[in-house]
């Protein structure tokens, strides 16, 4: 399906970035759009694919909340940043 109207779903979730610096939130929207092209090319279903969008959403700000909240810096908060996508990726598997 086109991936389209679920990308624009997670360019318009301001909460995504919140906390974040520049280029930690392109990082994390970048990796959620990522995720969100793959659940559109095996998907034809639009509700249940922007369902899974939401969830993902959610998760992003959570992933944003905890590494804004670590109160971690450099290399430390882009590890946890990782650690918390990889998270992710187990969750969806």
């Amino acid at each position: 399906m086109d991936p389209g109207p679920l990308l624009d779903r997670v360019l318009d979730d301001e909460g995504i970035a919140s906390g974040l610096d520049e280029r930690e939130a392109m990082a994390l929207v970048r990796a959620v759009s990522d995720r969100v092209r793959a659940l559109a090319a095996g998907t034809n279903d639009a509700s249940r694919a922007a369902k899974q969008v939401n969830d993902l959403c959610r998760q992003a700000r959570q992933i944003a909340e905890a590494v804004a909240a670590s109160g971690t810096t450099g290399p430390a908060r882009a590890d946890l940043m990782q650690r918390k996508l990889d998270e992710l990726d187990r969750e969806r598997d």
